[in-house]
Formats: C-alpha cells, sequence, structure tokens
C-alpha cells in the first residue's frame, strides 16, 4: 500500500522534530567542551564537534553542514566556543 502524503505535511513534521536554535547551539557547545574535558584536540574538528551536537539530538549527522542556516551559523558558534 502507498501512502501519498503531501509535502508540505512532511515539511511540517520535520519542522516540528527541529530542536529550537537555543538547543541546537547548546548542543554545540557541549560536544566543543567534551573533546576539551577528553584533552583530544586532535579530534576537534568542526565535522566532529557538528556530528556528536547532532547525534545527541537524535538529528542526522549532517543536520548542522546540510542546513542552510545551521551550515554557516554552527561553524560560529563552535569556533566561538574554541575561542572562549
Amino acid at each position: 500500500m502507498q501512502l501519498n502524503v503531501p509535502l508540505y505535511w512532511l515539511l511540517i513534521a520535520r519542522m516540528s522534530s527541529t530542536p529550537s536554535d537555543a538547543k541546537l547551539e547548546q548542543s554545540l557547545r557541549n560536544a566543543v567542551v567534551g573533546f576539551y574535558e577528553a584533552n583530544d584536540f586532535d579530534s576537534l574538528t568542526l565535522k566532529r564537534v557538528r556530528i556528536v551536537a547532532a547525534r545527541r539530538l537524535g538529528l542526522s549527522e549532517d543536520f548542522f553542514k546540510s542546513d542552510a542556516t545551521w551550515k554557516d551559523r554552527s561553524k560560529a558558534v563552535v569556533n566561538a566556543e574554541v575561542v572562549r
């Protein structure tokens, strides 16, 4: 049996399952802190931080890189936390 779900319902479902901006930012910051606390500086890359943060939130691993808004924003958040 094939379900014909209108595209806008799929978009609404995706939008409602995405955490708030504050939670997304905090997850990125927490991921950076995790690398620091583990003294794992060699593994501290933007890609790895994005993956860890996305996994913790139950999102796809490429969420931060593939989302038009969050690609640049996640880079800025991570860089700010590393400098801090």
